[in-house]
C-alpha cells in the first residue's frame, strides 16, 4: 500500500491546486425510531400513502453504497438515507444491490423509486429528479505505477480507458476526447482491475472510490494521474412523478445539523487516506475536499432558500 501513497502523492498536490476552487436477501444496518416533526400535514399523508419507498442501492460504489462481506448495505449515501428515514419517518423498501445500469433501468420503467449517490445528467433528468448534493468528488485518471506518462487524457488519444458504464462521467469524457478508446465497465472496481492486470491502459473513477477499492481490495501497483475536470456533486435521484418526495428528502437533508454531517463525513472520508513509509498521512481526498465542505455548508442553506420559495 506505501507503494500507491508515495506514487500519489505529487499527483494529488497538483490536482489539489487544480480543484481548491471549487425483495431483501441482505441486512441492513440498525436504526434508530423515525422523527417526523416538521413535515406538512400534506407531506405525511403522502408518506402514509406511498409507503414503503422503493430504494435501489448500488452493489459496488463505496465508500457511497456497496454490499459488505457481512451482507449489509454500507456507505456514506446509506448513512445518509437513514439520517434522513429518522427525521422524517419514511419508509424504505431495499432492492438488492445491483449495478448502476441496472438501478437506472429499473428507476426508467417505474420499477425504483429512489437511487442515491447521483450526479445529474439531461439523460436521467427525463425520468428523475436530484436534491441538493451532499458531497462533491472529483474524477481523476488512474494508471499502473510503473505507466510512463500518460496519465492524463490528452495523452492517452488511441488507447484504451475504462469508465464506469452509466456513470455520469462517462459522457463527459466521452464527448471531449473522442479520440481515447473509451471500455464502458459495470463498476469503478473492474475498471481499475483492468488497469492493474493490462487489459487496461487507464481507468477515470472519481479519488474516494479508488481509495476505498485500493484499500479494500488490495489492488496495488496504481497511480492518479491528472484530474478529468468532473466533479461528482452527488444527490438522492428520486421519480420525476413524486415532488411530494422531493420536498421529504430535502426536509430531511435539511435536518441534519453540520455537526452530523460532519460525523458521517468523518466516517467515510476521513479513513481513506495514504500513509507513506515514514508514518505521514496525504490526504487522497484533498483533491475534493474544499469541495466536499462547501457541499456541506453550502447545501443546506441552497435547501431553506428553496424552501422559502415554494
Amino acid at each position: 500500500m506505501t507503494r500507491i501513497a508515495h506514487g500519489m502523492r505529487t499527483r494529488l498536490r497538483r490536482a489539489a491546486l487544480l480543484n481548491a476552487a471549487c425483495a431483501l436477501s441482505f441486512v441492513l444496518p440498525s436504526s434508530a425510531a423515525a422523527d417526523p416533526d416538521g413535515l406538512t400535514a400534506g407531506e405525511l399523508a403522502w408518506l402514509a400513502a406511498h409507503a414503503p419507498v422503493r430504494f435501489a442501492p448500488e452493489r459496488a460504489y463505496g465508500p457511497f453504497v456497496y454490499l459488505a462481506v457481512d451482507g449489509t448495505l454500507q456507505g456514506l449515501s446509506i448513512d445518509y438515507l437513514q439520517a434522513i428515514a429518522r427525521h422524517t419517518g419514511l419508509r424504505l423498501a431495499y432492492l438488492p444491490p445491483a449495478p448502476l445500469a441496472h438501478n437506472l433501468a429499473l428507476a426508467r420503467g417505474r420499477e425504483a423509486d429512489l437511487v442515491s449517490s447521483l450526479r445529474p445528467t439531461p439523460e436521467r433528468s427525463a425520468y428523475l429528479a436530484f436534491t441538493q448534493p451532499y458531497v462533491s468528488i472529483p474524477a481523476v485518471v488512474v494508471v499502473r505505477a510503473e505507466e510512463k506518462g500518460g496519465a492524463d487524457l490528452r495523452a492517452l488519444a488511441g488507447r484504451t480507458v475504462a469508465v464506469g458504464r452509466s456513470y455520469a462521467v462517462e459522457r463527459h469524457v466521452r464527448e471531449r476526447h473522442p479520440s481515447v478508446g473509451w471500455v464502458a465497465v459495470a463498476d469503478d472496481r473492474e475498471g481499475l482491475a483492468g488497469v492493474r492486470e493490462g487489459r487496461f491502459d487507464a481507468a477515470v473513477a472519481d479519488v474516494a472510490s479508488v481509495r476505498f477499492i485500493v484499500h479494500h481490495h488490495r489492488l496495488e501497483g496504481l497511480r492518479l494521474g491528472e484530474p478529468v475536470g468532473f466533479e461528482y456533486a452527488l444527490s438522492f435521484a428520486y421519480r420525476r412523478d413524486w415532488p411530494e418526495l422531493g420536498a421529504i428528502l430535502e426536509h430531511g437533508l435539511r435536518r441534519l445539523s453540520a455537526a452530523e454531517r460532519q460525523v458521517l463525513h468523518d466516517r467515510w472520508v476521513e479513513p481513506y487516506r495514504s500513509v507513506d513509509a515514514d508514518g505521514d498521512r496525504t490526504t487522497l481526498m484533498a483533491v475534493g475536499a474544499g469541495c466536499v465542505v462547501l457541499a456541506m455548508a453550502v447545501a443546506p442553506l441552497a435547501l431553506r432558500k428553496r424552501r422559502a420559495s415554494e
